[in-house]
């Protein structure tokens, strides 16, 4: 069965255990097609089966690596997130932690909150890139959640600075009369 086929069956119905097993095997097909449509069903089959992917994500060559990560940043459950996050601190290829980066900065989902309890014990290569994270999400996107800490509470306030400077981060805080 091609993925093709597959694709259309999953709009229309969940799909069984043994399609969805026909569609991992897909993954790793030589044709590039075939492996990114099976990352774009798999994902649309909802968190079981998106968490399931997630081991499988080191493996996959780059170009699927990379579009299967395009496609689970549409999740909706924070372990996606949580695993994306955490994988940062092990990647070697400055190209897909290049594209991770740029795709968790754009995700909709609220990855705020787990990036500050990474920051709190990040250091080296892995600060730097949550650092780099922060930078492509924005201070306009972050300023509203930054400013519910408390003044001088806000974690890795001096990286923050760094990042945004002292004025925009003294600006969270300042009341209009």
């Amino acid at each position: 069965m091609l993925m093709r086929e597959l694709s259309q069956m999953s709009t229309q119905r969940p799909l069984t255990a043994s399609e969805i097993a026909l569609a991992f095997s897909a993954l790793r097909s030589e044709d590039e097609h075939e492996a990114s449509t099976a990352g774009m069903v798999l994902v649309e089959q909802g968190k079981e089966v998106q968490l399931s992917l997630l081991p499988v994500i080191h493996d996959l060559p780059l170009p699927i690596k990379k579009i299967t990560t395009a496609y689970l940043m549409t999740a909706t459950c924070a372990e996606v997130y949580i695993f994306f996050l955490d994988y940062l601190k092990e990647i070697e290829n400055a190209e897909y932690r290049q594209f991770l980066l740029a795709s968790l900065s754009v995700t909709p989902y609220f990855i705020l909150p787990l990036i500050m309890v990474r920051l709190l014990h990040a250091e080296g290569e892995y600060l730097r890139s949550l650092a780099i994270l922060l930078e492509e999400i924005g201070f306009d996107r972050l300023k509203v959640y930054l400013q519910a800490f408390p003044q001088y509470t806000l974690p890795k306030e001096d990286l923050f600075r760094q990042l945004f400077g002292d004025e925009a981060i003294a600006s969270l805080w300042k009341t209009s009369i």
